[in-house]
Parts: structure tokens; C-alpha cells; sequence
């Protein structure tokens, strides 16, 4: 392995066609959990960790193809992107992704969250305006429930009143089915 490979940023592994390690930078070392000097001579297969998928092990059986991927690895707790190039042997970059994962995840349920309050700021938003036109009470019950009880985001809506004589609520109106 050249010295720039040995000092890039990114882990790198080189092989046999057969998957033999002939070396490995500190880095890949690293995100591998081994030393670079305990990695040379091991199978790949062997020595780099499973994913779920298992591709890195499909890439090596066989007849090693240039192939890309990225996959989480529960034994290390880390999504990695792998390249893996063929030439005279086989160079095997590998980079961590979990940093940008975790970012996505998190910008994801942030999204799915801006979308559920948008959708729920426009459903209150409708209802307010359809109650502007009841005349009464009961109407206003009527008119929440026909708005309310009509969308899949809510499986049971009901209005109420209270009944100080009796002391007691007093169903004005409902919709949908109670769980």
C-alpha cells in the first residue's frame, strides 16, 4: 500500500482476488476494531463485520466486482459506505456514515413532526372557520364534529356542554367511534 493510502482519512484495506488482507490503514484498522498488523492475512470475510445484508461477503464470493454500498453493521454500532475496487488486487474503501445517518434520521422525524403540526394547523384552521357561521351552541358542536370526526386523524370527537343543574356534561354532538 503507497503512502497516501496508508495516510488517508478513510479506512482502506487491500486484498487478494480471494479476499486475503495484504494491508490496512490505521483508519480502517480503526473503524474495523482491530490494529492494522493484526488484519494482513486474514479473510475479509472473516475480519470485517456483518451487516445485515452480508454484501461485502457477496462481493468476495466469487469473483470480486467493483461494487458500492452502504449498509449498517450492528457489532460496531455504525452505518459504513464501502467501495470496493478491482484491479490487479482489490482496494476496499471504507468510510463512516453514521454522523450523516443519525443527521437524516433526525431531520426526517423533525419533517415528519412539521408535517403533522402543518396538517393539524390547517384542520383547526378550516374548523375555526366553519364555526364562525354557527348560530348556536348545538351548531357549533355539529359543525366541529362534521369537520373533526371526518379525517383519519382523530377516531372519536365529541362536544360538550355542562349541565350546572344536574352537574353533569352533556353530549352536544359526536363522531366517529370510541375506542
Amino acid at each position: 500500500m503507497d503512502d497516501r493510502l496508508r495516510a488517508a482519512p478513510i479506512g482502506v484495506v487491500e486484498t487478494t482476488l480471494d479476499g486475503r488482507v495484504v494491508d490496512s490503514n490505521e483508519a480502517a484498522a480503526t473503524l474495523l476494531g482491530a490494529d492494522a498488523g493484526e488484519l494482513a492475512g486474514e479473510d475479509i470475510r472473516d475480519r470485517f463485520p456483518k451487516s445485515a445484508a452480508g454484501t461485502l461477503r457477496d462481493v468476495f464470493d466469487g469473483s470480486p466486482t467493483v461494487d458500492s454500498f452502504e449498509e449498517y453493521y450492528p457489532r460496531i454500532e455504525r452505518w459504513l459506505a464501502v467501495d470496493v475496487v478491482v484491479d490487479d488486487g482489490v482496494l476496499v474503501y471504507v468510510r463512516d456514515r453514521t454522523p450523516r445517518r443519525e443527521t437524516e434520521e433526525r431531520v426526517d422525524r423533525l419533517q415528519r413532526r412539521l408535517d403533522r403540526v402543518q396538517g393539524i394547523h390547517a384542520l383547526v384552521t378550516s374548523v375555526l372557520r366553519s364555526v364562525l357561521g354557527a348560530t348556536d351552541r348545538t351548531d357549533v358542536g355539529r359543525t366541529v364534529c362534521d369537520r373533526l370526526g371526518g379525517t383519519d386523524r382523530y377516531r372519536f370527537v365529541w362536544v360538550g356542554d355542562r349541565d350546572f343543574a344536574a352537574d353533569r356534561l352533556r353530549v352536544l354532538d359526536s363522531a366517529g367511534s370510541a375506542p
